[in-house]
């Protein structure tokens, strides 16, 4: 059966995977906007933006440097097992049940 590899890859934007990217690009529009609202109510320095823009970009060289090493998806590994996974299974009571966190 034939394989073709241009499928198999994933999509990779400016040297990480397209998703990685998006959760970036959100961060950075969530940060701007936490910033001009916060403007409203009390003067925001101008460091506030450059301290964003250097957070994102070190995050984006970290994130580049760590699917470098093989290590995938790791922005949403982290995310879900934070948010997206309520539940802890114990097993090692004599009836295995779910309970939150």
């Amino acid at each position: 059966m034939k394989t073709y590899k241009s499928l198999e890859r994933k999509s990779l934007i400016l040297g990480m995977p397209l998703t990685d990217l998006l959760l970036l690009l959100s961060l950075l529009i969530a940060l701007v906007l936490l910033g001009s609202i916060g403007s409203l109510f009390f003067p925001v320095s101008r460091y506030y933006y450059l301290a964003t823009v250097a957070i994102i970009a070190g995050l984006y060289l970290l994130m580049k440097f760590i699917n470098r090493k093989g290590h995938p998806h790791f922005l949403f590994a982290a995310l879900s097992f934070h948010f997206r996974q309520p539940h802890v299974i114990h097993p090692y009571t004599s009836n295995t049940y779910v309970t939150s966190r």
